[in-house]
């Protein structure tokens, strides 16, 4: 999990992406983000603002997620309507980002000492050999900041990315599964192009959302100033 952690990310990425939520009816509604993300010693700095459709352009998300458990990571979000931004709680994280199957929380990297690992097996996934890992909070404050009681990590031994994982929720009752469907090697760099997300209730599928990046640029320079409030504000 050390290796998971560490694998290259890039110094800066630059990305356009498409998600796409699916109701439980199958109906579609398709939102279109910009992303800016930079890497630091201590934290990483990442902001998204959203494009379309019109009710929800120009909302934005701010995160500085930092490396150690000792600091909690900031995130603030501009609610254009309200002509205000939120700072979101340690507590409010494990709520869904914009409707979607993804928290607050998994927009961060999470620490890899808040949890206690086990290798459950090892196995063929397509033609990969993976890691299965179990992933259990360390205490009741992580829990309640990425809202996971347990789980389940499947690991590619060749590239150390997290291909496949399922979640559960705090209510038992609810699983979260997600899966990179497209990944691929830019600038010596694996990237997920392509994630598949979904809730199931008591075997039910209830939600699912579609992460496609369009486009991505790694290792462009990006000035610091991107990633202020101020900038939250005033948008693209």
């Amino acid at each position: 999990m050390q290796r998971v952690d560490a694998k290259e990310q890039g110094e800066t990425t630059v990305s356009t992406i498409k998600m796409i939520l699916i109701g439980r009816d199958g109906h579609q509604r398709i939102r279109k983000m910009k992303t800016f993300a930079k890497n630091e010693k201590e934290r990483t700095k990442k902001i998204i603002f959203f494009l379309s459709p019109a009710n929800v352009k120009g909302t934005a998300l701010l995160t500085y997620d930092y490396s150690s458990s000792n600091q909690e990571d900031d995130q603030w979000i501009y609610l254009p309507a309200l002509h205000k931004t939120k700072r979101i709680s340690a507590g409010n994280r494990s709520g869904s980002f914009m409707g979607s199957d993804f928290s607050y929380g998994d927009l961060t990297e999470k620490a890899i000492d808040s949890f206690s690992y086990r290798l459950l097996k090892e196995q063929h996934t397509g033609q990969h050999p993976c890691w299965i890992i179990e992933a259990i909070p360390k205490d009741s404050e992580t829990v309640s900041r990425y809202g996971y009681s347990k789980s389940l990590l499947i690991v590619r031994q060749d590239n150390f990315v997290v291909i496949r994982a399922v979640h559960w929720l705090n209510n038992k009752k609810t699983l979260r599964y997600n899966e990179v469907t497209k990944l691929e090697q830019q600038n010596n760099i694996w990237v997920p192009l392509e994630v598949h997300a979904k809730t199931v209730e008591n075997g039910k599928t209830i939600h699912q959302t579609l992460i496609i990046t369009e486009s991505i640029t790694i290792n462009q320079p990006i000035d610091d100033e991107l990633f202020t409030k101020r900038r939250l504000e005033q948008g693209i």
